[in-house]
């Protein structure tokens, strides 16, 4: 309840004490006397008439007159849900991970087991992928990391930050797809981390690359920019996704020739 009340205030607090004059009027019209009516030479002739419908539904209209002055006087208050600013003191660590979301990320080579038997079902490798990112996420607390995601470019998802539940919700928010996935452009994507973590000062800088397939696209091989990285003081950690086979596409049509460069991957995180 306390938390509740810090974050709800009013735009315009002034206009509540308006609601205050709804009693006097509903008093004034009490005491103002009934309403005038016909005089007849005779009140026999009403007695069968009893309480009109307006009569009975008098207490009613009160009621709802006394809502709607109430309803306009909070609104006119506006009422509203405060966004508190909070400072939160961090190690000083930045990291920015670089997310493969080529087209072969959507292949189906890892399998969940279901707690209710034993039946596998297939998973995509961005699933599998996502998994072990948001783990990291939840073990690093108090260190401000952002998101990069790339096929054939390297695109911003997130930059760094300690809100780690609104990056969690941009990394399950990436599809394979959404943006240009025929490639794998790992050397792009390291530079792009590398160029968001220079802008900051911070005692270690680290770029986290997940990733599934060889590098085919971009200008840049991901030795050169992981040595521009290196001369910047940025460490590189990789995370292979996929196995060191061919493995089906989606369809179950074809083989894809998408394993990741073991080679590679070792020399640009030495």
């Amino acid at each position: 309840m306390t938390n509740l009340l810090e974050h709800f205030g009013f735009e315009n607090p002034w206009w509540l004490l308006s609601i205050c004059i709804a009693p006097p009027l509903f008093f004034l019209r009490n005491v103002r006397g009934a309403e005038s009516g016909v005089n007849f030479s005779s009140l026999g002739i009403l007695s069968s008439v009893g309480k009109t419908v307006r009569e009975r539904s008098g207490s009613f209209t009160m009621a709802l007159l006394a809502l709607t002055i109430f309803s306009c006087c909070l609104a006119i208050a506006r009422p509203q849900w405060r966004n508190l600013r909070v400072d939160r003191s961090a190690s000083g660590i930045d990291i920015m991970i670089a997310l493969d979301v080529s087209q072969s990320m959507k292949t189906e080579d890892y399998f969940e087991t279901k707690s209710t038997g034993t039946f596998r079902q297939k998973k995509e490798r961005i699933q599998a992928a996502k998994e072990v990112i948001r783990r990291f996420i939840e073990r690093r607390q108090e260190d401000r990391i952002g998101l990069i995601a790339f096929g054939a470019r390297p695109y911003s998802v997130c930059p760094l930050t300690l809100d780690h539940l609104w990056l969690s919700e941009r990394l399950e928010e990436l599809r394979v797809g959404d943006l240009d996935s025929n490639g794998t452009a790992i050397g792009s994507a390291v530079a792009a981390s590398t160029t968001r973590l220079d802008s900051r000062q911070s005692k270690s800088k680290i770029i986290l690359l997940v990733t599934d397939g060889a590098s085919n696209s971009g200008s840049l091989t991901p030795v050169q920019a992981a040595d521009a990285a290196a001369s910047l003081k940025t460490r590189i950690y990789t995370v292979a996704i996929g196995a060191e086979r061919r493995a089906r596409n989606e369809d179950n049509t074809a083989l894809i020739r998408e394993e990741y460069d073991t080679e590679t991957l070792k020399e640009i995180a030495a």
